[in-house]
This record gives structure tokens, C-alpha cells and sequence, in this order.
């Protein structure tokens, strides 16, 4: 298992579209310092283990739209904190989360699903 860290110790600016796509199991942590990115925010994780957005004193913006896929094969915990974006649709769908947490948000979202 491998731990992912980006936006970890210092804020990020991304200009232009940012992926992540967990291939290996293993925590994620993004933004916890806070981040900027000016075009589309999608993250897949269909492989397990927790993850982990953003932090309550720091924002993380994000221009376009958010699309955050979380399908864990074994349960896992799941934590978005004061993620704000500026486009409307995008999904957000979670499924088998140990558990959530959900703080301080504007998600401008066509659908958001945490199940499991």
C-alpha cells in the first residue's frame, strides 16, 4: 500500500485540468494545505483504502467542475473539506465508505452519492 500526498505541507496552484487516478491501494490526501486549480478536478479511486480533501482552514478552489469517483472494493473512509468550484454538473459518487465527512463546501454538483 501506497500513501499519496499532493498539497500536503504547502499550498499548489495547478493551472489547467488535474487527474488523479489511484491504480495501487493506499491513503490519499489532497490539499491539505490548501490548492488552486484553474480548470476541471477529477478523482477516481476504485482501488481502496481512505481519502482525504482539503483541511477547514485552508480553500481549495477549483474553476471548472468537480468529478469524484470512490468505488472501494473494501470499505474505506472518505472526507471532503472546504472544496468550493465555480461549474456546474459533475458527480460526486462514493460507494462502500466506512465513513464520511463532508464540511464547509460549495459543490456545484449534478449529483453527489455516498452509499455503502
Amino acid at each position: 500500500m501506497l500513501t499519496t500526498y499532493i498539497s500536503y505541507g504547502v499550498p499548489s496552484q495547478f493551472n489547467g485540468n488535474l487527474t488523479v487516478n489511484r491504480t495501487v491501494a493506499g491513503p490519499t490526501s489532497l490539499f491539505y494545505a490548501g490548492a488552486s486549480v484553474t480548470g476541471n478536478f477529477s478523482y477516481i479511486n476504485n482501488t481502496g483504502s481512505s481519502t482525504s480533501m482539503g483541511n477547514l482552514s485552508y480553500k481549495t478552489s477549483i474553476g471548472g467542475t468537480v468529478n469524484i469517483t470512490a468505488l472501494y472494493p473494501s470499505p474505506g473512509g472518505f472526507e471532503i473539506l472546504r472544496l468550493v468550484n465555480q461549474t456546474t454538473e459533475g458527480n460526486v459518487d462514493v460507494q462502500n465508505s466506512q465513513g464520511f465527512n463532508v464540511q464547509n463546501d460549495t459543490l456545484l454538483v449534478s449529483a453527489l452519492s455516498i452509499t455503502g
